[in-house]
């Protein structure tokens, strides 16, 4: 095919960098990276106002341990005994604590407060003297109980197992509010007829209460009936001996009430330090050094009277294999959706581009060409020296339009198509009219482009 090639373009030369440049690039992207590495690598202390309750004070060494452990992972732990678990959570509640525990079921609102995990069960024990404990429950009508200072976690609970019962404070029995030192420096002449305990087995309390006053361990049957009607309770058993062994106390086996304790904090605690926490908890060694059971890590999904910390979503999500999936999948629609948009754009924009563009004076031009040549052929008038003048206009002619309409030519523009193959097509056919040699110049045929607008 006779045609021109196309015409290259002279291009600038890209500047040369100097070394120097290059070096200093060098180093800055070098430096970036420490930076970075360093930023991303920090390690930073955590600090946690921690308020504990009676479930910790009866553990000896628990606080210490756990402080010891979470020292450990870059968290430093101040404990603030708590005794009254209603002042506690109002104290996260104003962030004048970070965390606290209590006992779950409280059912105290705070906007404000957050659910960490819940903990394992305390033991509500019911202790009585032994005039009353072969009467069971009914003895402790217009009997004096001690059921904890007001707004404690263990008066909260007795209060709701007595309104189960049916017995009222102040109706049907004398409440014993004095505080737990006070009880304990009491002589037994002025001991209540009936204390109630909230803590791990065995209470330490209760061992007090079997070997220097007598009391007797009394049942609580009723843990499934009431788990129905509030699920943070469930039935636990006491075994026999627990707090003595002559005579025995309890004598056989018996059912009591389990509450199950709640570590909260307040929403502004920072996540990494909820995430320590709860590292501590179920990954460290406290529960061996502790001597008590290894947390479940299913006390996680358990739901309370709080919403979850962001700090705990954070902590059970860490180990899936991406924790934004569900985000990234909207993200993923919302670029699909974009890029839908985008290409229907391009391609209305590429068809009204495609509808601008005037092939009328390219295929004039061919047909007039064409037209000349047939009837100088026809005469016997087209030689080698016509020939090459129609060829030579046909490749300037050609390379126009490939020029003026690339774009159009390489996305398969219909009209740009058919007048590239129209031209290609008479460079062609044209050297099949010469018939014979003729001397140059013989008469002037005229194939120069006609006058046209502008593509």
């Amino acid at each position: 095919m006779a045609g021109l090639p196309f015409p290259i373009p002279d291009l600038p030369l890209p500047k040369q960098m100097s070394r120097h440049a290059f070096a200093l690039l060098a180093l800055l992207a070098l430096g970036a990276s420490v930076g970075l590495w360093y930023f991303f690598n920090q390690t930073t202390v955590e600090t946690l106002k921690l308020g504990a309750g009676m479930e910790l004070k009866y553990r000896e060494g628990l606080t210490d341990i756990l402080c010891d452990e979470a020292e450990s992972r870059d968290l430093k732990i101040e404990i603030q005994w708590k005794l009254r678990a209603q002042d506690a959570v109002q104290q996260v509640s104003k962030h004048e604590l970070d965390a606290t525990t209590i006992p779950a079921g409280l059912s105290i609102p705070a906007e404000k407060v957050r659910q960490v995990t819940m903990l394992d069960c305390q033991t509500l024990h019911l202790f009585v003297k032994p005039a009353i404990y072969d009467r069971g429950i009914e003895g402790l009508r217009g009997r004096s109980i001690f059921m904890g200072p007001t707004g404690t976690g263990v008066r909260s609970v007795a209060e709701e197992i007595l309104k189960f019962i049916g017995l009222t404070g102040g109706k049907d029995f004398v409440v014993d509010s004095r505080a737990f030192e006070d009880l304990m420096k009491s002589s037994p002449d002025a001991m209540p007829d009936a204390i109630f305990s909230l803590s791990p087995l065995p209470s330490p309390l209760g061992e007090k209460l079997v070997r220097q006053f007598g009391y007797q361990l009394l049942e609580l049957p009723m843990g499934e009936a009431i788990s129905l009607r509030k699920p943070c309770f469930e039935d636990i058993l006491i075994p026999a001996h627990t707090y003595g062994t002559s005579p025995a106390v309890p004598p056989k086996q018996i059912h009591s009430i389990g509450v199950r304790g709640v570590l909260i904090a307040h929403r502004a605690v920072s996540s990494l330090a909820i995430e320590r926490l709860l590292e501590v908890l179920y990954e460290s060694d406290l529960a061996q050094r502790a001597n008590v059971k290894k947390l479940d890590p299913a006390l996680l999904q358990r739901s309370g009277d709080y919403r979850a910390h962001r700090g705990t979503v954070a902590y059970i999500h860490r180990a899936d294999p991406w924790p934004f999936q569900k985000m990234l999948t909207k993200i993923q629609g919302f670029l699909g959706s974009v890029i839908s948009i985008l290409s229907a754009i391009l391609l209305a924009w590429q068809w009204i581009r495609r509808r601008k563009v005037e092939v009328g004076p390219y295929q004039q031009e061919c047909s007039h060409l064409d037209l000349d040549a047939q009837k100088a052929a026809c005469q016997g008038e087209f030689g080698e020296t016509e020939l090459s003048a129609c060829l030579t206009q046909l490749s300037r002619l050609k390379a126009e339009v490939l020029e003026q309409n690339h774009q159009q030519f390489l996305s398969g523009n219909k009209q740009i198509v058919d007048v590239v193959n129209r031209i290609e097509g008479l460079q062609k056919l044209l050297p099949s009219l010469v018939r014979s040699k003729l001397p140059a110049k013989r008469f002037s045929l005229d194939f120069s482009p006609p006058q046209r607008k502008a593509a």
